[in-house]
């Protein structure tokens, strides 16, 4: 279009000029059966692996003037997991049967699929309202309503291989990254290491939990700790954070090398993935309660080679050193493992405190997964800590019969059961249970078995 041109106070005015690109038309290969209005349910993916994030679109197409569009239910699926999702979709023109319809997304719902197999989407009814001009009054319109139903859809969910998984991989399925942070790079052997470990990625948060560190010798790993978690749309997707917190004990000093490695199934190159951060170098000053006990043994030894007088003194003096040093070994490792678990089961309560502190913060900001997180970790951590449980034997079965052997009350072992039940519907079911009473009830229950237990000598 050229410039227009104005004449102003004398003056002549010349404006820029404009290009104008027309295209053509959007064709799609939909059947609209002659319909002025139509839905259609529509997958970004037909095939995925459990945990993996999908997108499902409802589009409405029509070529009436729609003022307003109802879900007659929100879609619920077996097996997987639903949520909502704020997209930005512009609007546009297509030719469908040689007919034009107007197009819009008008809900966008984000799938995490929980369990392998063929999982069915059921079409579900949709409610649209339009203006209908009746000619009587110029100024006024009647409003109308239809209900019509989408299409139905069907989702391959395939299991995660089996081969050539990494000793790293915590479970996460998508596409991710991570970073680390070193709280200080020297301390000393009467301090505790922190690690800060973020990981974003688009996976279902439910199914990756904080990777485990090599083992290094000299450096003792305690659980680690989940201090946040955050949701945000990136490109049409969502995108979770978390942020872990390490804490580990170093027994001796000197340099140590840590090697952060992070490992996820990758949906779109179908293998395994393992993430390698730069390496944390950490220097351990050794602490002055073990220079001076380390200064006793060396006083010891130097009295002892000089109190030796006789010829075959030496090979008794070492079989003597060695019958006692064993048996001093020996009996120190048991005082330290038996001073160890009590402390263990003094700090369970502390310990499960904590958790319900985290709980409830969660329950007051409204963010129900992370609170049922931390009311999984209040009970597990207590037992484990309080019975000196394996990580590995930490599921609820185990749990439930190590209470019946100690004779816990039927009524207690219930509740328990049932509190752990809710939690693993929160976090694995994709289900969002009921929030009433949850805490109070986990506070009791740990309260109580903290009372029953400090009656008896056996735990």
């Amino acid at each position: 279009m050229p410039p227009a041109r104005a004449k102003i106070d004398g003056k002549w005015l010349q404006s820029n000029s404009l290009t104008i690109e027309v295209g053509k038309p959007v064709v799609r290969n939909y059947d609209s059966k002659g319909r002025d209005v139509f839905f259609k349910a529509i997958l970004d993916k037909t095939k995925v692996y459990v945990g993996q994030q999908t997108l499902l679109d409802y589009e409405i197409f029509t070529n009436k003037d729609v003022i307003n569009v109802e879900f007659e239910k929100l879609p619920q699926f077996q097996h997987i997991f639903v949520k909502p999702i704020e997209r930005q979709n512009a609007g546009k023109n297509v030719i469908i049967n040689n007919q034009r319809y107007y197009t819009q997304v008008v809900e966008s719902f984000v799938l995490y699929p929980q369990k392998s197999g063929r999982q069915k989407l059921d079409r579900i009814n949709i409610i649209y309202k339009y203006d209908v001009n009746t000619g009587s009054n110029p100024f006024f319109n009647e409003v109308k309503a239809e209900k019509h139903a989408t299409n139905d859809l069907e989702l391959e969910v395939a299991e995660l291989p089996d081969n050539n998984v990494p000793g790293t991989f915590s479970g996460a399925v998508g596409e991710f990254s991570f970073s680390n942070k070193l709280s200080r790079q020297t301390i000393s052997t009467e301090e505790i290491l922190k690690i800060e470990m973020k990981i974003k990625g688009d996976g279902d948060p439910k199914f990756w939990n904080a990777p485990k560190w090599e083992s290094i010798k000299g450096i003792e790993f305690f659980e680690p700790n989940l201090l946040s978690e955050e949701t945000v749309i990136e490109n049409g997707k969502e995108i979770h954070t978390k942020v872990y917190e390490y804490l580990a004990e170093v027994k001796k000093g000197g340099e140590f090398i840590l090697y952060p490695k992070f490992s996820f199934f990758s949906p779109q190159n179908n293998r395994y993935i393992t993430l390698e951060d730069k390496p944390l170098t950490i220097n351990v000053l050794q602490g002055s309660k073990n220079n001076v006990n380390r200064q006793k043994e060396e006083d010891k030894d130097s009295s002892e080679e000089h109190s030796a007088e006789k010829k075959y003194y030496w090979p008794l003096l070492f079989l003597l050193l060695m019958t006692i040093s064993g048996l001093s070994y020996w009996v120190f490792s048991k005082r330290k493992k038996q001073k160890n678990d009590i402390d263990a089961k003094i700090n369970a309560k502390r310990i499960a405190d904590q958790c319900l502190v985290r709980a409830k913060s969660f329950l007051d900001a409204g963010e129900n997964r992370m609170f049922f997180e931390e009311i999984s970790h209040a009970l597990t951590r207590y037992l484990k800590f309080k019975m000196n449980i394996e990580n590995e034997e930490l599921d609820k079965n185990t749990l439930l019969n190590k209470l019946t052997v100690l004779d816990v009350p039927d009524s207690l072992v219930s509740s328990f059961d049932k509190m752990y039940s809710l939690c693993e519907i929160s976090l694995f079911g994709g289900q969002s249970p009921d929030t009433k009473d949850v805490f109070n009830e986990t506070l009791n229950i740990i309260s109580s078995l903290e009372e029953l237990f400090s009656r008896r000598k056996n735990v």
